[in-house]
């Protein structure tokens, strides 16, 4: 498959062989090596763009820098021994994977959703490469589809209530329909009981 027209967005990452192109009017997804099945993506097709926090990162960044303290004082416990290089060694790993963790800012699922299905770009695994990806992805997507005025995000929103609501079989309520007012605490509510007196 040529790809000299499109530009890398993503690459493989530890647990997956997965690769993401940016085309001229479409974002290509490869999944597999030595069989690879393409999956393209048209900017006019997404709806939004999916990023999720997720805790991995910051647990494991948190292991590592407990274990960097630990593997550090176990080093200096065996200064003048011949374990200190094995220490030393094993020290620094953990602290590389700690300063890692706090460069990539923790980590996050990356992905495009339209209106028939969601895909995961599994190399954009970390916040820091999915804010960049985000600016890159948005500008296309902008390019295909222009900006959305913050008049056109409200009636999108209203949209998809309606629809919502339509599914339930209820009608939506109505912007201008009455809101009982919250009651206070402490206070009794002065509503009408059945005999006309207060309840």
């Amino acid at each position: 498959m040529a790809r000299s027209r499109y530009q890398k967005f993503s690459g493989r990452s530890t647990f997956s062989v997965q690769q993401a192109y940016l085309g001229e009017d479409h974002l290509l997804v490869v999944d597999g090596v030595y069989k690879e099945r393409a999956k393209r993506i048209r900017y006019e097709d997404i709806e939004a763009i999916l990023i999720c926090p997720t805790k991995a990162g910051a647990v494991v960044s948190m292991l590592a820098g407990l274990g960097t303290m630990l593997f550090t004082i176990v080093m200096l416990a065996n200064l003048n021994n011949s374990s200190f290089v094995a220490w030393l060694i094993v020290a620094l790993v953990t602290a590389a994977i700690f300063a890692l963790g706090l460069y990539h800012r923790g980590s996050a699922v990356f992905g495009v959703q339209t209106a028939v299905q969601t895909v995961i770009l599994s190399g954009l695994g970390s916040r820091r490469k999915s804010a960049k990806a985000t600016t890159q992805l948005a500008q296309r997507i902008e390019a295909a589809q222009g900006r959305l005025t913050a008049e056109a995000l409200l009636a999108a929103h209203e949209a998809q209530r309606s629809a919502a609501w339509a599914a339930r079989g209820r009608a939506k309520p109505t912007t201008g329909a009455a809101v009982p007012p919250p009651i206070q605490p402490g206070r009794a509510a002065a509503t009408n009981g059945p005999h006309g007196g207060q309840l």
